[in-house]
């Protein structure tokens, strides 16, 4: 997945509200856990968020996700032609915007941070050059709603 290709990140409003609840409730710690979906038409399109434990020597300011917990996405998805995307975390004191440390461990270019602080919500993909942090760049949060197959037609009437 290369930078270039994604314009947007698009979630349902349950994704969301699942994230932001979970770190709500990780608070004081940070919570953080795996987007995992296609990019379709340039857009990271996450059909599952994976809670994942906060394995961090420091989880109240720093987050890292269990390395068995990343393991088997990593497999689930291939088994579904799907990829993890990226992943969320929160900061707990903070903003909603990539820290220093955030930035020193954005390894993989192209993959999907979203950061929460309180109810507030940012996506920001890793790029080489960002203007954000030196490493990422902003990108576009769509929440919309799931199409329901019967409002999306079955292909027989």
């Amino acid at each position: 997945m290369k930078d270039v290709d994604l314009t947007a990140l698009v979630l349902t409003p349950d994704q969301q509200a699942k994230m932001l609840a979970e770190a709500q409730a990780a608070h004081p710690l940070e919570c953080c856990g795996l987007l995992v979906g296609r990019v379709q038409d340039g857009e990271a399109r996450v059909r599952d968020v994976l809670p994942a434990a906060n394995v961090a020597d420091a989880p109240e300011r720093a987050f890292e996700i269990d390395p068995r917990t990343l393991i088997q996405a990593h497999r689930n998805a291939r088994e579904r032609g799907e990829a993890i995307l990226g992943w969320y975390h929160s900061h707990p004191s903070g903003v909603a915007v990539p820290s220093a440390c955030d930035a020193e461990r954005a390894a993989e270019n192209g993959k999907v941070w979203i950061i929460m602080a309180q109810a507030d919500m940012a996506a920001y993909v890793a790029v080489e050059q960002g203007h954000v942090a030196g490493r990422f760049r902003p990108l576009p949060l769509r929440v919309i709603s799931p199409v329901k197959s019967e409002e999306a037609g079955d292909g027989n009437g």
